[in-house]
């Protein structure tokens, strides 16, 4: 009999621990598993939402979000597409930090002084890292911003940006001559491209002639391209290219000479007030 009883509070026992186990897990809610009810939903609002903007200047994107988290929610900004390449922007980052719910991103626009046709660039704003793409992804659709750079021009003086070929040539220095041959400008560095302001509003009107020397040829090199790349006040950015005859050049082009330095010419500009027109020769 004492081993009947026993063994019926051993069933009853176990009978009340499974009970209390099925009620446990009722009171869970499997679907919390995975759920985005708790992540919060990112609004970004830009200061240029689309259309032109010009090199030199600066996009900021705000970032709030509608709940507010125990832990760093971390964004970047990053070019997703268009012309343009990296190298033309400063991409910044940003931090939703704890217990905060908005932070700003900061995005660039880098002015290389180049005049250089207009180019497109679609910027996202991203979240940056596995653990805060979690909270924020799938929850939000993330938007991209379309973008046309825009070239910065002087707004007095012409501007000449001289790029070639350099797996033909070192190194070429560009110079302005007058038409009387008098040495006007030059820019004279070890760039790639050399830039420079070839005529200035200050200047005397009429006839100017640019071109190079060719400085630092690579040996058994007979011709190469070029391009000049050509801003004026009005906002009108032209490339003018050509194949360089290098190995004919005295005989190709007019040439004009400063201190023992041979320019072959290339370019005419004439100039009148701001107005200046750029034609090949």
């Amino acid at each position: 009999i004492m081993k009947n009883i026993k063994y019926l509070l051993y069933m009853l026992l176990m009978s009340l621990l499974i009970v209390g186990c099925d009620a446990e897990q009722a009171d869970q809610d499997p679907s919390e598993i995975g759920s985005t009810k708790y992540k919060p939903t990112l609004t970004i609002t830009p200061s240029v939402a689309s259309g032109d903007v010009a090199e030199g200047t600066a996009i900021t994107y705000q970032l709030s979000t509608d709940k507010i988290m125990e832990f760093d929610i971390n964004f970047k900004a990053s070019l997703v597409g268009g012309t343009a390449s990296g190298a033309d922007f400063e991409l910044g980052t940003g931090v939703i930090g704890k217990f905060k719910n908005n932070t700003t991103i900061t995005v660039e626009i880098l002015d290389d002084m180049i005049p250089e046709n207009d180019e497109t660039a679609i910027i996202k704003i991203e979240a940056d890292g596995l653990d805060s793409e979690f909270w924020i992804i799938p929850n939000n659709t993330l938007p991209e911003f379309s973008y046309t750079i825009k070239s910065s021009v002087n707004p007095t003086d012409l501007v000449v940006a001289l790029e070639w070929d350099a797996g033909a040539a070192s190194d070429l220095d560009m110079w302005t001559f007058s038409e009387a041959g008098v040495a006007w400008s030059n820019a004279a560095t070890s760039d790639n491209p050399e830039v420079g302001v070839s005529v200035e509003e200050a200047d005397d009107d009429g006839v100017y002639f640019v071109g190079f020397d060719p400085y630092d040829v690579n040996s058994g090199v007979e011709s190469f391209e070029y391009s000049f790349h050509i801003g004026t006040p009005d906002g009108t950015v032209k490339t003018i290219s050509g194949t360089f005859d290098y190995a004919a050049r005295d005989e190709a082009y007019d040439t004009m000479e400063y201190q023992g330095t041979v320019v072959y010419l290339l370019l005419k500009v004439v100039k009148t007030g701001m107005n200046y027109v750029v034609t090949a020769l």
